[in-house]
């Protein structure tokens, strides 16, 4: 069944599977299973339609000299400044994609290259095996299950908003720092992050910002400061799930099973 209106004379596609991951994740596998290499214009497009979902920080730095002073106080400062552009694929799938992870990624600001197996591959490694995406999961769902077991005291509803308001700080700050010196913020290595952030990050604020519920078993100064420290978590809520939602919106439009899951 079609997921969007096809119009007269348009080609029909057919999904193989691997949407939610990078092109060569999904070109390793079409080459591996199906034995053919994908052209469609997502796996032709180095920004993968725009969305930079395998888009890598770049790594090049630039040192610029400045001059301070005059006389015998002149100095010379060096600055050094790190380049802010993405590294993305220079070609576009050949008839072997596994050879195409050997030829250089090239950055869209300052047009340096890197090798994808040597400079590429190991971010992406690097973030996939971090600790805490990996165990991301079962540690929210086994707080979530603590906390709704607790008693009803107020103690236990103290003690285990703060743990969870911890553990979900700690997660942003991770999330920041990959976004910033790793991948782009929408790269395929930083979803299941962003998935889970987002769904603990709604338990939260639906039940400490709501009328009801968790926050009736705060007592009033608790609640109050409690909720001037939970006020930024809505703006990065906002935002994962925006990026989210602009991501599936062009790599998963119309109605599909994997959307809705967003």
């Amino acid at each position: 069944m079609a997921t969007v209106p096809i119009a007269r004379g348009s080609r029909i596609t057919q999904l193989y599977g691997l949407l939610l991951q990078g092109t060569v994740p999904r070109q390793e596998l079409f080459h591996s299973i199906y034995f053919f290499t994908c052209s469609c214009e997502r796996c032709k497009d180095p920004t993968e339609l725009g969305t930079n979902f395998s888009s890598v920080r770049c790594s090049a730095v630039t040192a610029a000299a400045t001059d301070a002073g005059r006389g015998r106080k002149a100095r010379t400062h060096t600055q050094i400044r790190r380049c802010e552009g993405y590294l993305l694929p220079t070609r576009t799938p050949s008839t072997c994609p596994l050879q195409e992870q050997d030829k250089p990624w090239k950055c869209d600001t300052c047009s340096k290259t890197r090798s994808y197996t040597k400079q590429v591959a190991p971010v992406v490694l690097a973030c996939n095996q971090t600790p805490a995406i990996a165990e991301l999961g079962g540690v929210l769902y086994a707080e979530y299950e603590a906390y709704a077991t607790a008693k009803t005291t107020t103690e236990d509803a103290a003690y285990l908003f703060n743990a969870r308001l911890t553990h979900t700080q700690a997660r942003l700050d991770l999330l920041r720092d990959l976004e910033s010196n790793r991948v782009h913020s929408t790269h395929y290595a930083l979803l299941p992050l962003k998935t889970a952030l987002v769904a603990t990050m709604h338990t939260l604020l639906s039940e400490y910002l709501g009328s009801g519920g968790a926050r009736q078993r705060l007592p009033p100064t608790f609640d109050t400061q409690r909720r001037e420290q939970m006020q930024p978590l809505v703006g990065e809520f906002k935002r994962m799930v925006q990026e989210l939602l602009d991501v599936m919106n062009v790599l998963l439009p119309g109605l599909t099973l994997e959307r809705g899951k967003f």
